[in-house]
């Protein structure tokens, strides 16, 4: 039951995390009438307003639908304006401060954790940052929210309603973003290691888990058949990006970092010499799907013909995660991302080292999932923005040193008065 003054304090978490957002656009973002297109979501959800489908030129699935959806309802609710935009994508944040807070709850079972972990992402400074475009971050952070508070509760008391409920949540995210279409089977074996002894409830759950999982995706899957003649079942982007961080293994200075155009610009020739000049993807005869497929098979011969290489870029892609060097060169998001997840993740790792205790084995069903993000993105792309979904998880462990130190410098400061 949540109590009068837990209310008190979401609120006021709330307000600040609207206002801290409207106060970085109003100071530090010039006013555009319209978002520009930034990865395609807002594009297609104009062309769903217009009548035009879900489209970008032609049938689309690059794009997973909830955030497509998220900014269409905003298009149709409140026209191609852009703070109305900006402010649903804010609220979404504030819902994952929300989320946050109860999560926070769960693990260290601590008020004063889950009050500074909510407030902390409220003011986190690439969570800001990257609301003033229309991406998908947003929405996908908050479906992913959403998911750990109920698999973790549904661990905590099994029943086949909360794991119904994880598992439709799941599949929202990775309707939003596609990175979380395997983590199903990682799923499944966090419920046999905590369920262990209840096989009857972790037969069910797990039953209930993955049919409430497939029951979300399929529309998708089914619409995407009938569209492209193929079962795509997340995305059908994810050859390309594949290509575009690995083109250039193959180079001397293979670890500098680049522009993804560079990518777009080595990549277009071979699959005009693959599929010929049409009306289809980048120009070519080739579809959306058959282009994305190419780059696939592009990027796995290069892969296959450096492996040494890929595994040290794939470590490298954890300094770009987080730390953001796009092309060689400090930009403002650089200077964000190194102040904040910086001093994060120090805190972050002073919690595992000096601060364990039985809150870890709570914390499982998280830490398994960061490294299972961290690793696809390790494999795949990684860029500042893509941290950030994660980032409430690392806030929230260095939440708690935060609260032990300063617990520890009060009681220093009684004793010794």
């Amino acid at each position: 039951m949540i109590k009068r003054s837990e209310i008190r304090w979401l609120l006021l978490i709330v307000v600040l995390a609207i206002l801290a957002r409207l106060f970085f656009f109003l100071i530090f973002v010039p006013y555009e009438p319209q978002l520009q297109n930034r990865d395609w979501w807002i594009h297609i959800a104009r062309n769903i307003v217009a009548g035009e489908g879900y489209t970008t030129y032609e049938p689309t699935a690059k794009r997973g639908p909830v955030g497509v959806f998220f900014f269409a309802g905003l298009l149709y609710l409140f026209g191609d304006h852009t703070l109305p935009i900006l402010f649903g994508q804010w609220l979404a944040e504030a819902g994952t401060c929300v989320l946050l807070y109860f999560i926070a709850r769960e693990v260290f079972r601590e008020q004063r954790v889950a009050l500074v972990s909510s407030a902390t992402y409220a003011l986190y400074g690439p969570a800001v940052f990257f609301s003033m475009q229309a991406l998908a971050e947003p929405i996908f952070t908050l479906m992913v929210a959403g998911f750990t508070l109920s698999f973790i509760r549904a661990l905590r008391s099994p029943s086949v309603s909360r794991f119904i409920v994880a598992g439709v949540l799941l599949g929202l995210a990775t309707l939003a973003r596609p990175i979380t279409q395997y983590y199903l089977p990682f799923a499944l074996a966090v419920m046999v290691w905590v369920l262990r002894r209840q096989w009857n409830g972790l037969i069910k759950g797990a039953i209930a888990f993955s049919i409430s999982f497939a029951v979300v995706m399929t529309p998708w899957i089914v619409r995407n058949y009938f569209t492209f003649g193929h079962f795509i079942f997340a995305s059908s982007s994810s050859g390309l990006p594949l290509y575009q961080a690995n083109y250039r293994l193959g180079e001397p200075d293979f670890l500098r970092p680049y522009m993804y155009q560079d990518a777009n610009k080595a990549f277009v020739p071979l699959l005009l010499d693959r599929f010929g000049p049409g009306e289809g993807a980048w120009g070519t005869a080739a579809s959306e799907y058959e282009a994305d497929l190419a780059a696939r098979g592009m990027a796995t011969e290069i892969i296959r013909a450096h492996p040494v290489r890929y595994v040290g870029l794939s470590f490298m892609r954890i300094y770009r995660l987080w730390f953001h060097i796009r092309d060689g060169s400090f930009s403002r998001d650089t200077y964000v991302a190194l102040l904040f997840n910086g001093l994060l993740i120090l805190l972050a790792s002073a919690t595992f080292i000096f601060y364990r205790g039985a809150w870890l084995r709570r914390a499982v069903p998280i830490l398994v999932f960061l490294a299972y993000y961290t690793a696809g993105h390790m494999a795949l792309i990684a860029q500042a923005r893509n941290s950030v979904p994660i980032a409430p998880y690392v806030i929230l462990f260095a939440s708690y040193t935060l609260v032990n130190v300063f617990s520890a410098s009060l009681q220093t400061r009684q004793a010794l008065a």
